[in-house]
């Protein structure tokens, strides 16, 4: 259960809280979302707030809002809600918001969420020394609120992936300049106002010249207060493979800014690395010390083996080639790749869907722990997975997991299949070691 606190007051004025008049009921609920006419793609808020008079309530639950086409992430701080005055036609109420969430529509038109309910336990005597009474119980009803969702204006550019929303980008690395052969790490941040729980894959575009190395997980920064920029990182290790100056901008991408109301080229700042000749090499790998080897005169018996080979090698090599049998060209990857389509297809099978690989989670969690996901949000899984005992670095991973699938399932724009993929192992290989538990 949720506890208000009370705050200093400071009175605020009915206009402010959308109301025109007050509810016979208290206490009583209100509804308000951030923009009622959002784009598809387009980020808003939803807060639910209780209105009461002396004695705060304690609150509960009953029924979660109910939403379709839409993608919702339950921002509601985990700790005690603070409350504040407000003054509603005339009568001097106190208010907190109880439940926040960031919504994102993935549908266009008139989209309705309703059905939230709310049970609350209200205090009869908090005198000390007398001897409590029972508290009083009363479940309340939410308004129901539509949205009307607009349509992406069309012809969309190419290169659109589905990000919505006004954005920055940047880049900065740890150093620019080093030897050839060597690697550095390079941080790209894309700040904003816009969804980033739903931001497609961030695109890095890395000059001839440069390989990558490692990637690590992109970041979103901690819930900021409503209306406040947000920031998304993601640092890669890259390695100069040749010398020279390379002047080249990490980070270009195509969003759709609402605000007005045009596809906008989004492009972080040039960068200019340059490339030195690589380090001397260490004494034992020197010419001389190969010239020494060189010199030296090998056996009779050495020049005899070296001669057999000479002549057994190439027959040995035309032998294997003959009976080996033909391979298809491409990297190890797609090799696999491709074998293990074809073994899914004399099998009868095919690869798992999105929402295969989160029913396929949701029932291992249960299984395990007795708890069902489907009914949760976010924020009351990670509870119950706290409550269970399990370490961080597990619940961490499968909560990123649920979160992987659900970007690229709901987000706008173009599924990339490479990410499908890597989401389909990990997800295997995840729930195999939920079953070994």
């Amino acid at each position: 259960m949720l506890l208000l606190l009370l705050c200093a007051p400071e009175p605020i004025r009915a206009s402010d809280t959308g109301m025109e008049n007050k509810p016979a009921q208290e206490p009583f609920l209100t509804v308000h979302v951030s923009n009622q006419k959002p784009f598809s793609g387009e980020e808003f808020e939803l807060t639910y707030t209780i209105f009461f008079k002396d004695i705060a309530p304690k609150i509960r639950d009953i029924d979660k809002p109910v939403y379709q086409g839409i993608w919702a992430y339950d921002d509601t701080p985990r700790r005690l809600i603070p409350s504040k005055p407000e003054i509603v036609n005339g009568t001097a109420y106190r208010s907190a918001v109880i439940k926040r969430m960031k919504l994102v529509p993935i549908e266009s038109g008139t989209l309705s969420i309703t059905g939230y309910r709310l049970l609350c336990f209200i205090p009869k005597n908090l005198s000390i020394g007398t001897e409590s009474e029972p508290d009083d119980s009363l479940t309340l009803a939410a308004p129901d609120i539509a949205v009307h969702v607009q349509t992406l204006p069309e012809p969309r550019p190419a290169d659109f992936r589905g990000a919505v929303g006004t954005y920055s980008a940047s880049v900065n690395t740890d150093r620019h300049t080093l030897p050839a052969g060597s690697t550095l790490q390079l941080t790209a941040s894309i700040t904003g106002k816009g969804s980033f729980r739903t931001f497609p894959e961030m695109p890095l575009s890395l000059p001839d010249g440069f390989s990558l190395i490692e990637t690590t997980a992109p970041e979103t920064a901690s819930p900021l207060p409503a209306g406040s920029p947000e920031e998304f990182t993601r640092t890669v290790t890259i390695k100069a493979e040749k010398q020279g100056t390379f002047i080249f901008a990490p980070v270009t991408f195509t969003a759709f800014d609402p605000a007005e109301q045009r596809y906008k080229t989004v492009t972080s700042e040039k960068i200019a690395l340059t490339v030195l000749p690589p380090l001397p090499s260490s004494p034992a790998d020197s010419p001389e010390a190969d010239v020494k080897e060189e010199s030296r005169q090998p056996s009779s018996l050495y020049r005899v083996l070296l001669a057999l080979s000479a002549v057994l090698l190439p027959l040995l090599y035309i032998l294997i080639k003959k009976l080996r049998p033909t391979r298809c060209p491409g990297t190890k990857k797609n090799q696999n790749r491709k074998s293990r389509n074809q073994d899914n297809k004399r099998n009868g099978e095919s690869a798992d869907s999105l929402p295969e690989l989160r029913e396929k989670l949701y029932t291992a969690i249960e299984s395990c722990w007795g708890m069902d996901p489907r009914s949760m949000t976010r924020s009351e899984l990670t509870q119950g997975l706290e409550k269970q005992g399990i370490d961080d670095t597990l619940s961490r991973k499968l909560l990123t997991l649920l979160d992987a699938i659900d970007k690229l399932e709901f987000a706008p724009g173009k599924h990339d299949e490479e990410e499908l993929e890597e989401i389909q192992s990990t997800c295997t290989a995840t729930i195999e070691k939920l079953k070994k538990k």
